[in-house]
């Protein structure tokens, strides 16, 4: 069971940023939020499902706890994608690649 929960978690760990790196270039700048979703909606169905298969507790009284934040998080993701849109696509890949630098930068801190 061990080797499964790890093939399906390498899998969404290792896989989707090779399917998003790929499948970016052929989709307009409007269509990234949603394919990214769903993207990861269906790793995670994967994930989890290996992880029930595993009987791995899956804590699931705290999984509704955070339904709320999760919510608020995904509104404001949501008015950010819609201010991203009205901007300059190449303006916008130069900040998000802007902001990966600086969380980058934070992570190596001591």
């Amino acid at each position: 069971m061990y080797i499964l929960g790890g093939y399906f978690s390498g899998t969404s760990l290792i896989g989707a940023p090779l399917i998003v790196a790929v499948a970016v270039r052929k989709m307009t700048l409007s269509a990234y939020r949603d394919t990214l979703f769903v993207l990861w909606f269906i790793l995670f169905l994967i994930k989890m499902l290996a992880f029930a298969v595993a009987g791995v507790d899956l804590q699931w009284q705290w999984s509704l706890a955070l339904l709320l934040p999760t919510a608020c998080g995904h509104w404001v993701g949501l008015k950010f994608h819609q201010q991203m849109l009205k901007r300059d696509p190449k303006v916008v890949r130069q900040w998000l690649g802007v902001c990966l630098l600086g969380i980058i930068c934070i992570a190596l801190l001591p």
